[in-house]
């Protein structure tokens, strides 16, 4: 493909007025299965989500449930014991091995069985924090697959070389940037029907729709949100107004929408993760006026970004309270 016909990623960064530089919380990997259950408790009732790209163990008493309750894709693979999904359209018996990955907001539980303990291995991914990674055309079709029921809960056998591989790494005494990066892969993998094959070379002519279908599957969304619509309009070599037409067909709201609900996004990581001030947040989120900010949190979430965080920390305190009161019938 010729250079003068390639969107390539550079063109993008260089289009950048200002470089919004962002902040990681850096989480244990998992939680040994000797760790005492208070402690476990403790560690998973302050962190405002479950593990991002984090190894754990959770172990079920016989007869009891487990409802998962992930904010993002959640893979979940049978160590020990037997167990069995249910949701209201399927039952399904897992056995050592077999795995099972969940969509968000997925309603259902894992029951051990009445003979035993069954032990799991669970991590999960919020693709929201692969903005780096993932583009607008990859978000879009994780959200279709998470809206059907037919790829929403995913079952994959002991002898799925898929499962295989989540055994492997459960196993391996790795570093936590290793095991995180394998585990990222792991989930790229188990989606490789949503991803498709690799695009074939696009011919030499194309128009603005072409161009446009090029750049939200091979430009990360991280990169787009920093970006002006008239930045994007002459890189495509088309109007701003076109632009937004394209945008608004392609997934049904406008790019200012989605660059406004990626950095809100990002701002409520950061009140829940960190200690940091409000006005730190707003410009670790791409603000650069605190009213601004506060505007638009309050209009998007119903709350200023103080009162949310306030209102975060009493809901986590509560959570604290509730699990110490009445301990659950599975252990981490």
């Amino acid at each position: 493909m010729s250079q003068r016909n390639r969107i390539a990623p550079e063109a993008i960064r260089k289009s950048k007025s200002e470089r919004v530089s962002g902040r990681r919380r850096i989480f244990p990997n998992c939680l040994d299965a000797d760790t005492p259950l208070s402690q476990a408790i403790h560690i998973l009732s302050t962190m405002s989500f479950d593990g991002h790209l984090a190894l754990r163990v959770i172990t079920i008493r016989p007869s009891s449930e487990w409802a998962p309750q992930s904010p993002g894709w959640t893979l979940i693979r049978v160590s020990d014991g037997i167990g069995y999904w249910r949701d209201q359209n399927v039952v399904l018996e897992l056995t050592i091995g077999d795995a099972i990955i969940l969509a968000k907001g997925v309603k259902g539980c894992l029951r051990a069985s009445q003979l035993g303990l069954v032990k799991l291995d669970y991590f999960c991914v919020q693709p929201e924090f692969l903005g780096g990674i993932l583009t607008p055309g990859d978000q879009s079709r994780l959200d279709a697959a998470a809206a059907q029921a037919q790829t929403s809960v995913r079952f994959v056998s002991s002898s799925d070389p898929m499962a295989q591989k989540f055994g492997c790494l459960c196993e391996e005494k790795a570093s936590a940037i290793s095991a995180r990066c394998h585990l990222l892969q792991l989930w790229v993998d188990a989606f490789a029907p949503e991803w498709g094959s690799a695009p074939e070379e696009p011919p030499e002519c194309k128009d603005a729709r072409d161009r446009f279908r090029q750049l939200i599957n091979e430009v990360p969304e991280a990169e787009l949100q920093e970006c002006s619509i008239n930045d994007l309009a002459r890189l495509l070599r088309c109007s701003s107004r076109h632009l937004s037409r394209l945008f608004q067909a392609e997934f049904g709201h406008s790019l200012r929408a989605r660059q406004t609900e990626l950095r809100l996004q990002k701002a409520r990581q950061l009140l829940a993760d960190s200690n940091a001030q409000v006005i730190n947040v707003a410009m670790d989120s791409g603000y650069r006026h605190l009213g601004l900010f506060n505007a638009m949190f309050k209009k998007h979430f119903g709350m200023t970004p103080t009162e949310w965080r306030r209102s975060n920390a009493k809901r986590t305190d509560a959570r604290r309270a509730s699990r110490s009161a009445h301990p659950p019938a599975y252990s981490y």
